[in-house]
Protein backbone atom coordinates (compact mmCIF):
# COMPACT_ATOMS: atom_id res chain seq x y z
CA UNK A 1 0.00 0.00 0.00
CA UNK A 2 2.79 2.16 0.59
CA UNK A 3 4.19 2.15 -2.91
CA UNK A 4 0.72 2.93 -4.21
CA UNK A 5 0.97 6.05 -2.30
CA UNK A 6 4.90 6.49 -3.54
CA UNK A 7 3.99 6.22 -6.61
CA UNK A 8 0.75 8.45 -6.49
CA UNK A 9 2.77 11.51 -4.71
CA UNK A 10 4.98 11.17 -7.52
CA UNK A 11 2.77 11.01 -10.56
CA UNK A 12 1.55 14.08 -9.25
CA UNK A 13 4.80 15.97 -8.85
CA UNK A 14 5.91 14.45 -12.01
CA UNK A 15 2.63 16.20 -13.53
CA UNK A 16 2.91 19.19 -12.13
CA UNK A 17 6.59 19.53 -13.77
CA UNK A 18 5.33 18.62 -17.11
CA UNK A 19 2.14 21.39 -17.13
CA UNK A 20 4.07 24.03 -15.38
CA UNK A 21 5.02 25.53 -18.57
CA UNK A 22 8.82 25.55 -18.96
CA UNK A 23 11.52 23.23 -18.00
CA UNK A 24 13.43 25.77 -15.40
CA UNK A 25 9.67 25.95 -13.85
CA UNK A 26 9.68 22.03 -13.73
CA UNK A 27 13.30 21.85 -11.89
CA UNK A 28 12.53 23.94 -9.79
CA UNK A 29 9.31 21.92 -8.75
CA UNK A 30 11.35 18.76 -8.56
CA UNK A 31 13.80 20.93 -6.46
CA UNK A 32 11.11 21.96 -4.36
CA UNK A 33 9.95 18.23 -3.84
CA UNK A 34 13.67 16.95 -3.08
CA UNK A 35 14.29 19.62 -0.76
CA UNK A 36 10.96 19.27 1.10
CA UNK A 37 11.68 15.65 1.37
CA UNK A 38 14.87 14.97 2.25
CA UNK A 39 14.55 15.81 6.22
CA UNK A 40 11.94 13.10 6.53
CA UNK A 41 14.41 10.91 4.56
CA UNK A 42 17.34 11.41 7.19
CA UNK A 43 15.25 11.10 10.11
CA UNK A 44 14.15 7.93 8.99
CA UNK A 45 17.69 7.02 8.38
CA UNK A 46 18.84 7.94 11.73
CA UNK A 47 15.59 6.26 13.16
CA UNK A 48 16.14 3.51 11.88
CA UNK A 49 20.27 3.08 13.18
CA UNK A 50 18.74 3.79 16.44
CA UNK A 51 16.52 1.31 16.66
CA UNK A 52 18.75 -1.22 15.35
CA UNK A 53 21.07 -0.85 17.97
CA UNK A 54 18.24 -0.99 20.73
CA UNK A 55 16.58 -4.23 19.05
CA UNK A 56 20.58 -5.44 19.45
CA UNK A 57 20.74 -5.13 23.26
CA UNK A 58 20.27 -7.83 25.10
CA UNK A 59 19.03 -6.20 28.36
CA UNK A 60 15.88 -5.04 25.86
CA UNK A 61 15.54 -8.93 24.35
CA UNK A 62 15.46 -10.34 27.75
CA UNK A 63 13.33 -7.61 28.95
CA UNK A 64 11.01 -8.49 26.12
CA UNK A 65 10.97 -12.35 26.89
CA UNK A 66 9.74 -11.49 30.42
CA UNK A 67 6.88 -9.39 29.23
CA UNK A 68 5.83 -12.08 26.84
CA UNK A 69 5.72 -14.77 29.56
CA UNK A 70 4.59 -13.20 32.25
CA UNK A 71 1.90 -11.67 29.69
CA UNK A 72 1.30 -15.33 28.60
CA UNK A 73 0.80 -16.43 32.31
CA UNK A 74 -1.84 -13.86 32.94
CA UNK A 75 -3.66 -14.62 29.38
CA UNK A 76 -3.36 -18.36 30.99
CA UNK A 77 -4.49 -17.15 34.18
CA UNK A 78 -7.92 -14.99 32.89
CA UNK A 79 -8.41 -17.81 31.12
CA UNK A 80 -8.45 -20.63 33.57
CA UNK A 81 -10.78 -17.97 35.62
CA UNK A 82 -13.36 -18.21 32.93
CA UNK A 83 -13.84 -21.54 32.82
CA UNK A 84 -14.62 -22.21 36.29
Amino acid sequence: MGMVTLWFSLFDINMGCIVSGSAINGMTIMLAFGLGTLPAMLAIGTVADKLKLLLQNSYFKRGNALFIIIYGMHTGYIAINQIW
